[in-house]
């Protein structure tokens, strides 16, 4: 009798983002959770809005600076400032911050309240 070996692979998290619980001044917070080399990464960012997209500030537990990250959209582009973005500078490459603003705006638009 022959027995085959099964090869068992585990399935990666979801790359996804989702509006995280506003914070006490009323900020919306977005949480991004993407897979990495390292492993699952989760962030939660707070989002403010500008004339021509949005910030987004990091909200990282004993930081001593404040990341921010300028996510700019326009009719044809959303753009942002982060090194990940700033090293795959190319036509349609898009960094977590800019994929994720996007599927969580899709979701649920930033003016309404949760």
């Amino acid at each position: 009798m022959t027995t085959s070996k099964k090869t068992v692979t585990e399935a990666k998290p979801a790359n996804y983002a989702v509006w995280a619980k506003d914070a006490a001044d009323g900020t919306r917070r977005l949480k991004l959770v993407v897979t990495t080399k390292a492993g699952r990464v989760e962030q939660t960012y707070y989002v403010v809005p500008r004339e021509f997209g949005y910030t987004l500030v990091k909200d990282a537990v004993g930081a001593t600076r404040d990341l921010l990250y300028n996510v700019t959209t326009t009719w044809a582009d959303w753009t942002c400032n982060c090194p990940d973005r700033r090293r795959n500078d190319r036509d349609g490459y898009e960094c977590k911050h800019v994929r994720g603003l996007r599927a969580a705006l899709a979701k649920r638009p930033y003016p309404e309240t949760l």
